[in-house]
């Protein structure tokens, strides 16, 4: 299935299978997805003033926006250049202050095949 942030965030706010938590990761400095851990402090996406299977990191609240459409808007704005270029993975860059964005390597794909598994 061919995917774009619009289709994919939509998705993830109707799920039943788990809350995706957004939020700024130090390790790769850039947003990642994540099932929500119960220590993530956050707020929650809303659309039509109901509460979505989606939260906002607290940290990332004035970057991203608690409104689903304002939400998948900032997303777009901020990874649609990488996602044309196939680039969806972003390298751990402690030191560095930018992201440094890669083509997902085969360890990668076989991280999320594994993680998936485990839902």
């Amino acid at each position: 299935m061919n995917y774009n942030i619009n289709s994919l965030i939509q998705e993830m706010a109707i799920s039943k299978t788990f809350e995706t938590c957004i939020r700024y990761c130090m390790g790769t400095q850039t947003l990642i997805a994540e099932v929500r851990k119960e220590k993530n402090a956050v707020y929650y996406v809303q659309d039509s003033q109901k509460l979505t299977n989606i939260s906002i990191g607290v940290m990332s609240k004035s970057d991203l926006g608690l409104e689903l459409d304002e939400l998948i808007i900032n997303l777009i704005d901020k990874f649609q250049t990488h996602i044309k270029a196939e680039q969806f993975s972003a390298e751990p860059n402690v030191d560095g202050r930018s992201v440094k964005w890669n083509k997902f390597s085969t360890e990668d794909v076989q991280f999320i095949k594994d993680s998936f598994s485990l839902l």
